[in-house]
């Protein structure tokens, strides 16, 4: 089977993305090797009938297909076939919910599957119910040696586009508008959008995120997050090497502060520690506990805080996991609770941001730990964060509780 995972610049001013999909099912029936049937998802169903219509359009201005013979009077499906011959194309529209698995077409389209184009914010839950029918119901529609085609523009960091680039079946393309080769800006289709438009198109948009997303393929979500891409880039040093724990020696002027989020039953618990050099926080560990029950985490940590020398470990004791080991004196010394609250949240948020966003230079460095860069990007601008097989923000709330620890150890968040 043949699998394509595209994302591609997304907007109402240009529809080249779809226009290759509608000219790929034309070709396909105009080699007349074989009759295909294809299903073409879209969000909803009304979007899949759109594209079906315009396929038909196209197929009716096309001279050598002005004899072929119309087998369904209905507007939104296309059946027709050559004439004297066995070969039909049949292509049926769905919105995503309308995957059923019993159904095995020859070839499979995914348009835009995630995107409501009447929704300014993403709603997260359903992108995990879109993503799940589509591991679920759609991969395994196609029949052996089909075709599966998704294209569309990335909602998040870690939603079905990216799980693709994953899969080892999958041929996956990113194309922004606007590529730099040898040093140098190109558009990436110069014959309809040259250079000078899309410059003059982005300096039109006020808002630079709107483009990057529109334009640049840039996830929807981690446009709309609380750190941008470039930003996390910038803070993150890919020459830097994580410390071993068991040989790991601190210089006289430096502090370790750290920070630990524990996960539901669901979610991973996330620890990061951070030495303090001349104010700068260069993160020297990140550890994530998948699947860990409470008392293996905090064996590791007593263990680990017997060998390393903390000052501050600030850990979230929202949901009072903890809370007993911590009333029986059982937790390292260096262990401080914090209480989330909505204060607390976007005061410790603040303290990371001001790191991250700090002039001349950022005063934080944080080591090319992939997972944790992503579950730092799928926190927005109002702290929430969808939950993934990866984490649930985790590593955002352990950056920013080291950085809490570093600024306030010793002066728990309560109210």
């Amino acid at each position: 089977m043949q699998h394509y995972n595209f994302t591609s610049k997304e907007s109402a001013r240009l529809h080249g993305k779809s226009e290759v999909l509608h000219a790929f099912c034309i070709w396909l029936f105009f080699r007349k090797i074989k009759s295909y049937e294809i299903l073409y998802f879209s969000y909803k169903q009304d979007l899949a009938v759109y594209h079906t219509r315009k396929i038909k359009d196209y197929m009716l201005q096309i001279t050598e297909l002005k004899n072929i013979e119309w087998l369904s009077p209905a507007d939104s499906v296309i059946y027709c076939r050559w004439p004297k011959t066995d070969i039909t194309l049949r292509i049926i529209p769905f919105g995503v919910r309308g995957a059923k698995r019993g159904m095995h077409p020859d070839g499979v389209i995914c348009d835009d599957i995630l995107k409501d184009a009447t929704q300014r914010k993403i709603n997260l839950e359903e992108m995990k119910e879109i993503s799940r029918i589509f591991e679920e119901e759609i991969m395994s529609m196609p029949k052996q040696g089909g075709f599966l085609h998704c294209w569309g523009t990335s909602q998040d960091p870690t939603d079905l586009f990216n799980q693709n680039k994953k899969r080892p079946g999958f041929y996956c393309r990113t194309e922004p508008a606007i590529y730099v080769e040898n040093g140098v800006k190109k558009s990436l289709w110069p014959e309809k959008f040259p250079l000078e438009e899309l410059e003059r198109i982005k300096a039109d948009i006020s808002s630079e995120k709107a483009f990057n997303k529109e334009y640049l393929c840039m996830p929807v979500r981690g446009e709309e997050g609380y750190f941008t891409h470039a930003e996390l880039n910038d803070v993150i040093d890919y020459n830097l090497k994580e410390i071993n724990p068991d040989t790991f020696e601190i210089a006289d002027d430096e502090e370790i502060y750290g920070g630990f989020d524990i996960g539901k039953k669901r979610h991973p618990s996330h620890l990061v520690l951070f030495k303090n050099k001349k104010n700068k926080l260069i993160q020297i560990f990140s550890k994530w506990m998948d699947g860990w029950d409470y008392s293996e985490q905090i064996e590791y940590l007593t263990n680990l805080c017997d060998k390393i020398p903390i000052t501050c470990l600030q850990y979230d004791n929202s949901r009072s996991e903890f809370e007993s080991y911590y009333e029986k004196g059982a937790l390292p010394e260096c262990m401080e609770p914090i209480v989330f609250t909505s204060k607390s949240k976007n005061e410790i948020a603040a303290l990371f941001e001001s790191r991250i966003r700090a002039k001349p230079e950022p005063t934080i460095i944080l080591l090319p730990d992939i997972r944790q860069k992503n579950q730092i990007l799928s926190v927005d601008n109002d702290l929430h964060a969808p939950e993934t097989p990866e984490g649930h923000g985790d590593a955002f709330w352990s950056c920013a509780l080291a950085c809490s620890a570093s600024e306030n150890g010793g002066a728990s968040y309560i109210n």
